[in-house]
């Protein structure tokens, strides 16, 4: 692991166990649901603190849980229980399906035992697996519920990639809704809620010299100038290099996430809201077509010049620029009559200020979720058992952001929440 992975895996893996001891969880009772488990770091961190627990891992992609299963063959051999590996695109119905069918596997009806207790954790889960982690412990709170092999303990979800949250994700709550009934924060706004202004100033290592904040302005207005280049080449020079059965995944969501999956069903739920997610998500086009074609990542490298990231770019897309595109003093050709040098400013000032509200909108998101729990806790609050009392809801600063986790806070859901867990 990275040092950022490990001190992000450590500090989670310890919070959860303190909330297990602190709402007194029998551990050969409890069981773990790490959604979005990628090559389960954090997996294999609470297996190792909490060996009698069983664990669930999901992924969306089959190369990470294949890739979870050999570290687990290395450094956790012959575990008991052992840990369970799936691999399925996650939605609120098919999280409950896939818990239900995990605990009868292991547990079968006819025992009739107590419900399992389960904590579902989700370290930086991308756009809305995070509130589809919350609507899954719904579920199992419903009396109406006809999942009786399990009970969602406590949920403990880092955020992450809010971009690509589904439109009607955010805002949820009514409160927010209420106070802003006209909200419409572009797409492009999300991009910021990761942004660290206050680690800035952070060196980085060569070949790149300097602060992080340079590499990373010159990143935005690199690629700003080079959309503008792809506006001007012919459509069919743009060619496809993404296909469905060889794009690399994150660990949580498919690379096409902003579409609407092929497989995704509209089960219409007040509870799930899913109705209206489906018509809105799929409409992008983001990565289909030559004037949004999807660059990724490139190496830091790539940046060393204005010529290295074209050729970078080049390779990536399959793209051939113009020769003239690659002098620094006529790159402003394609540009209009500004001449690169003045865009080049303008571009970094502006972005400098959008990353600055990039906190601002993180927070936003976070607080209205935690409201949105609130309120359907005290939706529910009839249908609760006599002696269940209403679980306690906070944001937790799990991570160090000097790290470089730039999202570092937890949504927390269980009977009580540790604050103290150093």
């Amino acid at each position: 692991m990275s040092p950022k992975k490990a001190h992000e895996v450590a500090r989670m893996a310890t919070y959860v166990v303190r909330l297990v001891a602190e709402n007194r969880i029998p551990v050969d009772q409890l069981r773990l649901v790490d959604v979005g488990a990628g090559q389960g770091y954090l997996t294999r961190a609470l297996k190792f603190y909490l060996p009698q627990s069983s664990i669930l891992a999901l992924d969306a992609d089959e190369a990470q849980t294949t890739g979870a299963k050999k570290w687990e063959d290395r450094v956790l051999p012959n575990v008991s229980p052992p840990i369970f590996h799936k691999t399925t695109l996650i939605t609120p119905q098919n999280l409950v399906a896939v818990i239900d069918e995990w605990i009868y596997e292991d547990r079968p009806a006819h025992v009739s035992p107590e419900p399992s207790p389960v904590i579902l954790v989700a370290l930086h889960a991308c756009g809305s697996l995070t509130t589809d982690v919350v609507r899954a412990y719904f579920a199992s709170k419903s009396r109406s519920s006809s999942h009786r092999g399990w009970v969602a303990s406590g949920v403990v979800a880092v955020g992450c990639c809010y971009n690509l949250m589904y439109p009607n994700d955010f805002p949820l709550s009514t409160v927010q809704k209420q106070a802003q009934p006209t909200i419409d924060l572009p797409t492009s706004a999300f991009h910021l809620a990761a942004q660290v202004p206050s680690e800035w100033l952070s060196s980085i290592s060569p070949p790149i010299p300097g602060p992080l904040v340079e590499l990373s302005i010159k990143k935005v207005v690199y690629r700003a100038l080079m959309g503008r280049l792809l506006e001007e080449m012919p459509p069919l020079e743009v060619k496809q290099n993404q296909d469905t059965s060889t794009t690399s995944k994150s660990a949580t969501v498919p690379a096409r996430w902003t579409r609407r999956p092929e497989t995704w069903t509209d089960e219409s739920s007040n509870d799930l809201s899913t109705a209206s997610r489906t018509e809105q998500s799929s409409t992008s086009s983001t990565g289909q077509t030559p004037t949004l074609v999807k660059l990724g990542k490139l190496n830091n490298q790539c940046y060393a010049s204005w010529t290295t990231f074209l050729e970078a770019v080049e390779r990536k897309l399959l793209v051939k620029f113009p020769d003239a595109a690659f002098d620094e003093q006529t790159k402003g050709v394609l540009q209009g009559d500004l001449g690169h040098e003045s865009l080049d400013r303008k571009l970094e000032v502006l972005h400098t200020l959008r990353c600055l509200i990039g906190p601002v909108i993180e927070s936003a998101i976070l607080r209205d979720r935690v409201q949105w729990i609130k309120e359907t806790l005290a939706a529910t609050q009839e249908t609760r058992e006599v002696n269940e009392t209403s679980p306690e809801v906070g944001l937790v600063n799990l991570f160090d952001q000097s790290t470089g986790s730039g999202r570092n806070v937890a949504i927390v859901v269980a009977p009580k929440i540790p604050t103290n867990f150093c």
